[in-house]
């Protein structure tokens, strides 16, 4: 009589190699998403980065503008805010958008597009070296954004304006 072997319940090379291929495969699925998800909090952060320091420049020259003790003259490729203690100049240099102050240079900008200085006229329609308003294009998050930036004329201002004139 022949002796049968009782049959042992395993898995076979196939079976373990299927295993091993549907787990390859998902596993690549997930680090694929788990990718995709990092480039898009990337971009994300900075965005939110750009943002922030766009902001920052531009809560800075609000302050600038609406300070009443504070001269804005133009410069040939900016302008400067200067008061009694401090001067402030506010240049283009390529796509940068620099302030310098005394020793210390900030960039705020690295994306600046274009720059519009106005002055203000005097009674016989010249120029004056003070500047009236600024607009500014940078590009923000791959899109083009302006501000504007305008002295609000006050009492002081109108009389100012008067000496210089000579009236």
């Amino acid at each position: 009589m022949i002796k049968k072997h009782p049959k042992i319940a395993a898995f076979t090379i196939m079976d373990l190699m299927t295993g091993m291929v549907i787990t390859s495969i998902v596993v690549g699925m997930v680090f694929y998403s788990f990718a995709g998800l990092n480039k898009q909090i990337t971009s994300y952060t900075l965005t939110r980065s750009e943002i922030t320091v766009y902001r920052l420049m531009k809560q800075d020259l609000e302050r600038q503008f609406d300070h009443p003790y504070n001269t804005i003259l133009s410069l040939p490729n900016g302008f400067s805010v200067e008061n009694d203690s401090t001067k402030i100049n506010y240049v283009v240099e390529g796509t940068r958008f620099i302030r310098q102050n005394g020793f210390m240079t900030d960039t705020l900008s690295e994306t600046f597009v274009d720059m519009k200085v106005v002055n203000y006229t005097n009674r016989k329609g010249e120029t004056t070296p003070f500047v009236a308003s600024v607009a500014i294009q940078f590009l923000l998050a791959n899109q083009e954004t302006t501000c504007l930036f305008s002295r609000k004329k006050n009492q002081t201002d109108d009389f100012n304006k008067q000496l210089i004139d000579g009236v």
